[in-house]
């Protein structure tokens, strides 16, 4: 069969044609998808327990929730690049999901300001 190209003495193909991916990189490919999907579950599930177990009364309870607040931008900040990165019907919904939790995240901290500068006054926090 001649393409008019030249051919790879080893392969036989046209030099210059395209070539499957070797399953190894498809492999790859999954794996760096799936530690994605568990720093993202993970940040939500960091999320959701401080949510649910928050206690902001003591100055104890506010470093955890700072903490917290600290790991979750972290991952939101790692993910940003894979978000930038997805396919078109992913991609931007992923990268509103993060500036939506990024924002989420300010807010929250925003709070817990408050709430640290109430216990540093008053000696005590209200709900």
């Amino acid at each position: 069969m001649s393409t008019g190209q030249p051919a790879n003495h080893k392969t036989g193909l046209a030099i210059g044609a395209p070539v499957a991916p070797a399953n190894g990189s498809l492999h790859r490919e999954r794996g760096h998808r799936l530690r994605a999907a568990a720093l993202a579950a993970a940040a939500a599930a960091a999320f959701l327990l401080a949510l649910l177990a928050g206690c902001v009364s003591t100055s104890e309870g506010i470093a955890r929730e700072q903490r917290v607040i600290s790991v979750a931008t972290n991952a939101i900040s790692i993910l940003e690049p894979v978000a930038h990165a997805a396919p078109s019907p992913a991609g931007p919904a992923l990268e509103g999901l993060l500036a939506a939790a990024g924002g989420l995240m300010a807010l929250w901290s925003g709070y817990l300001h408050r709430k640290a500068g109430q216990l540093a006054t008053e000696g005590k926090v209200d709900s």
